[in-house]
């Protein structure tokens, strides 16, 4: 895909202009939880549509996977499919099929990777 082509492609919104901080002066454990899901995240988007279309996409945590990155459904699910490997005690079965179809289009990076750290950190229940 040319440059031309991704530009037209993504949605470059005001909202998505450079980086969002991940957190504040002094970094704790959830930032640094946080700032790992995000890198792993991002990471499993990147092999999907590759490093140059995410970073001309100008990808942020408020970007929605539907609108801003303009994924199709395929490449969704094999996003989904890349962080249920990796994370496989996170329910996001449950979590996806409890939106409505109005939520799941508007899901952000910011959510997924929130979810996820939740996910991480409710201690583990005995069966």
């Amino acid at each position: 895909m040319d440059k031309a082509s991704a530009e037209l492609l993504c949605h470059n919104g005001s909202v998505n202009k450079g980086k969002s901080p991940l957190g504040g002066d002094m970094p704790t454990q959830e930032t640094t939880v946080f700032e790992q899901v995000h890198r792993t995240v991002e990471e499993a988007i990147v092999a999907v549509v590759g490093r140059w279309y995410y970073d001309e996409c100008q990808v942020t945590l408020e970007s929605t996977f539907a609108e801003d990155i303009e994924l199709e459904s395929m490449e969704v699910m094999e996003i989904a499919e890349r962080l249920i490997e990796t994370y496989p005690d996170v329910d996001f079965v449950t979590w996806f099929s409890a939106m409505e179809l109005e939520e799941l289009v508007e899901i952000t990076l910011g959510d997924v990777v929130s979810f996820i750290v939740r996910s991480l950190e409710q201690p583990a229940t005995a069966g």
